[in-house]
């Protein structure tokens, strides 16, 4: 497989234990298998992007734009994230309903409507708990079974709320710049 068709798939999980925050761009690892600084969801919102016609790009100060839609930037000095490790390229999470968000289909099934995958984006992993593969969001507290999320779904919310951005113009997460929180204070 080529690289330019590899992202990584690593998480930024706040101190409690919750992702809040998606990591984007990272700096890569050169010990790595696979190098590459753009993640695995950036990756598929920006190719299915490019097959609708719309156009991505980086700025010169690293701001990443799909389409007319800038994503917000999270650093270090961003709301209740002060001091928090923002390296790389990273947005705040905005999850979908706590309802199943996409159709989930297991192996087995022999037979899978055509109408599911045409046009969609279809994430292949594993969901059961022995793949040690589950995260606590912010909708963990609130369950009252099943308190964790599999990796391929956090990556599947990842990847929607990026395109819902850009092509349903649904709102990011975003914080005030330092004198704005001062100035309401």
């Amino acid at each position: 497989m080529p690289a330019s068709n590899l992202g990584f798939s690593d998480l930024a999980i706040d101190e409690d234990g919750i992702i809040r925050r998606s990591l984007l761009v990272g700096d890569g690892d050169p010990d790595s298998i696979c190098n590459t600084r753009i993640s695995f969801a950036l990756k598929l919102a920006w190719r299915y992007l490019d097959a609708l016609g719309i156009k991505s790009h980086v700025k010169e100060n690293g701001d990443i734009i799909l389409g007319e839609t800038r994503l917000p930037r999270l650093d270090s000095h961003s709301g209740g994230y002060l001091g928090v490790d923002a390296g790389g390229y990273q947005i705040l999470l905005n999850y979908r309903s706590l309802r199943q968000m996409t159709k989930q289909v297991t192996l087995m099934a022999v037979q899978i409507d055509p109408n599911w995958v045409r046009d969609h984006i279809v994430l292949i992993g594993a969901i059961a708990p022995s793949a040690k593969d589950s995260f606590y969001t912010p909708y963990s507290a609130g369950r009252q079974e099943n308190h964790t999320m599999p990796g391929v779904v956090v990556h599947a919310q990842i990847v929607s709320q990026i395109l819902s951005a850009v092509v349903d113009g649904r709102p990011l997460f975003w914080v005030w710049p330092d004198w704005a929180e001062w100035l309401w204070i």
